[in-house]
């Protein structure tokens, strides 16, 4: 039969506040009622017969038997029956089931200077709650699993081509050799739908037990940069992980990122951060360098430490990761614009017909771009019964710009969406034609 208490704590009242706050840290871990400490049993106690009663609890009843030893101990007469019950278990050769600490080096009768001992000073009360804890083997609990519903926008419903850089995402998902990882890309190219995408299939296995949360920095466009901060994501990922102390605190953002990493890199948890642009320095001498404390002590703690994986996708390569990059932990992956074949089938799964020769340079013609060949199926759809031959009517000056075919078909739209519906209509909703590469 189990005995009732894990952990007995005995000590002179001198020292009581130490050792209720050392009460408290293990009654967190194993429960108040696994853990013998007076003030839990003020009634329990109140019986005459007390001094017999505690020497059964602490000798037949208790795991093991934590004694805080230092001049007022030896004095006093309550710890008196508690010391006899331990000094028995020692004659009984039951060490194991005696924890001595000490306070101070005075003479205790019954334990020699060979005997081992926590000397506590210097030492927290969890500190030394973690050792008693350690002593008798206890393990925590894994924390109750965390998942985020998702915020990433704008995704694609089918991927086409994709199936080698899904089949990398989760091998370095299973693998747990890369920390962070960056899919660099300019807009439209497929970044948030090959991420959310490779959310989903792991979500179909329950994350495999790891936390889920994701952050799209994409309503800080670029019209914005200057003002783009990630106060809204660490506050809001801070409360997902159950630190709300730290959320409401006012830590500078500095620590309140480096505590976020140092919550993450304790767990395994599928972060991802999309359109992290807002946040870094445009093309220029500072290219691709993070402005935001909050991300910068983030991101290089899980460059160095973390359990699980961090997803980041961006137009521009970060910086501040580079220097992890020889070692493995931290990888940048281009992601490319789709083949042909792959954008051959986009197409085909829009309802847009036409010869092999007409599809693919339709492809061909906008190089591949995801985004634009998505509006450019639309639109053939909505305008021309599909007929990829009408695609001449979108201008067909090829663009010089990252996104310009897909600012095209943008434009495009907008003229028959003002020829169906009025100019006034377009005007009073700007929303309908937001995409993140107008932002």
């Amino acid at each position: 039969m189990s005995q009732r208490f894990r952990v007995a704590l005995s000590f002179p009242g001198e020292h009581r506040n130490f050792v209720a706050a050392v009460a408290e840290q293990l009654s967190a871990a194993l429960g108040r009622e696994r853990v013998l400490y007076d003030a839990y049993y003020e009634a329990e106690f109140a019986r005459p017969d007390l001094d017999v009663y505690l020497q059964r609890l602490y000798f037949d009843e208790s795991e093991l038997l934590v004694v805080f030893l230092s001049a007022e101990y030896e004095k006093k007469e309550w710890c008196g029956p508690e010391w006899r019950a331990i000094r028995d278990l020692i004659k009984k050769r039951k060490t194991d089931s005696v924890m001595p600490m000490r306070f101070d080096m005075t003479e205790i009768p019954g334990l020699f200077s060979i005997d081992g001992d926590v000397w506590l000073r210097n030492r927290t009360p969890a500190e030394v709650a973690d050792l008693i804890l350690k002593r008798i083997g206890w393990v925590a609990p894994p924390p109750p699993q965390r998942i985020a519903v998702s915020r990433l926008l704008r995704s694609a419903n089918r991927l086409f081509g994709r199936e080698a850089r899904l089949a990398q995402l989760a091998a370095a998902w299973t693998e747990r050799k890369i920390r962070v990882l960056t899919l660099v890309a300019w807009g439209g190219v497929g970044k948030t739908s090959l991420v959310a995408k490779f959310a989903d299939t792991l979500a179909a296995q329950q994350f495999d037990g790891a936390d889920y949360f994701d952050w799209s920095f994409y309503s800080q466009g670029s019209s914005d940069a200057s003002n783009a901060s990630a106060d809204p994501f660490v506050d809001a990922a801070l409360r997902f992980l159950g630190d709300v102390a730290t959320a409401d605190s006012k830590a500078s953002a500095w620590d309140k990122g480096s505590q976020l990493a140092k919550l993450l890199a304790t767990r395994r948890a599928l972060l991802v951060l999309d359109g992290l642009e807002p946040l870094q320095h445009p093309p220029g001498p500072l290219a691709g360098e993070l402005k935001d404390p909050v991300i910068i002590a983030l991101l290089r703690g899980l460059a160095q430490r973390n359990a699980g994986l961090c997803l980041v996708t961006t137009r521009e390569r970060v910086a501040d990761l580079e220097r992890w990059e020889d070692g493995g932990a931290v990888q940048q992956w281009k992601l490319e614009h789709l083949s042909t074949a792959a954008g051959v089938q986009l197409l085909e799964s829009l309802g847009v017909n036409g010869s092999a020769v007409e599809m693919a340079k339709a492809v061909d013609e906008v190089q591949g771009h995801s985004l634009a060949l998505n509006l450019l199926g639309r639109y053939l759809k909505a305008m021309h019964r599909s007929d990829v031959r009408q695609r001449m009517m979108v201008s067909p000056d090829n663009g010089q710009l990252q996104g310009d075919h897909a600012f095209r078909t943008i434009a495009m739209y907008e003229r028959w969406f003002e020829r169906e519906r009025g100019r006034q209509e377009l005007d009073d909703d700007p929303n309908l034609l937001d995409h993140p590469l107008a932002t």
